[in-house]
């Protein structure tokens, strides 16, 4: 199968061998581990040349003597990395950053700088600062998504909720929102469904704003509309 030489390579690792001594407290339940290869600590040699970043999700079954691996199948990671907008250069990740993937670059180098964007918009070899986080949004998608801005709340010990605004390359006038979060390095919650607190939203809108000088709604000219309703009433 597909995933085989890298579960061999997987299995070498010492976090996988304690995984496998793995020892749940329900007696008759399952436990399944999904492990992004690329975007955790999981990493290997085949994932530069993968078309899209693959994970493996491990389901153990518990017994008395502890968990057994049941099955090993393979589960989507949505792959990220550096493209320019003008040339279409896609050089290495680790030759524009330090962080060996998306959400360790957030985690370590992002947040830490009080979201600094200019980080999200780097200077290619053609001499444009044209070079940012793309994506797909699922495997086979030809349509690709790069990231505009990235701001978030905190992070409150592990958790780290997100505002992302990103444009398709289809359509890169139109600009999307998406809410995400993460816990530590893990990339995870990227692809699960963020729900926040008002208190939160609003936290996180200001946050934007500050970040990017830029407002998601606009607050409305009240002094325009009281001079128009002033000739209206003349």
């Amino acid at each position: 199968m597909a995933w085989c030489a890298r579960y061999r390579a997987l299995r070498r690792n010492s976090v996988f061998r304690w995984l496998s001594r793995f020892r749940s407290t329900r007696h008759s339940a399952a436990v399944q581990v999904r492990i992004s290869i690329c975007d955790s600590a999981f990493t290997c040699g085949y994932c530069s040349q993968l078309p899209e970043h693959e994970g493996l999700i491990l389901i153990f079954g518990s017994s008395n003597r502890g968990s057994r691996l049941r099955s090993v199948k393979e589960g989507f990671v949505a792959r990220y990395w550096w493209q320019c907008g003008s040339c279409g250069d896609r050089p290495a990740w680790l030759s524009v950053c330090h962080s060996r993937s998306i959400a360790a670059f957030i985690w370590d180098e992002l947040a830490p700088s009080g979201w600094d964007q200019r980080l999200l918009r780097r200077r290619c070899k053609c001499n444009r600062h044209s070079l940012r986080i793309t994506y797909r949004f699922r495997r086979g998608d030809p349509e690709r998504v790069s990231i505009k801005h990235i701001v978030g709340l905190g992070p409150e010990g592990d958790y780290l909720p997100m505002l992302w605004e990103t444009f398709r390359h289809s359509s890169p006038r139109t600009h999307w929102i998406d809410f995400k979060y993460q816990r530590g390095r893990n990339p995870w919650g990227l692809t699960k469904r963020l729900v926040l607190k008002k208190t939160q939203l609003a936290r996180l809108l200001r946050t934007y704003e500050y970040a990017t000088d830029l407002a998601i709604v606009p607050l409305p000219d009240h002094s325009s509309s009281g001079r128009a309703e002033a000739r209206r009433s003349t």
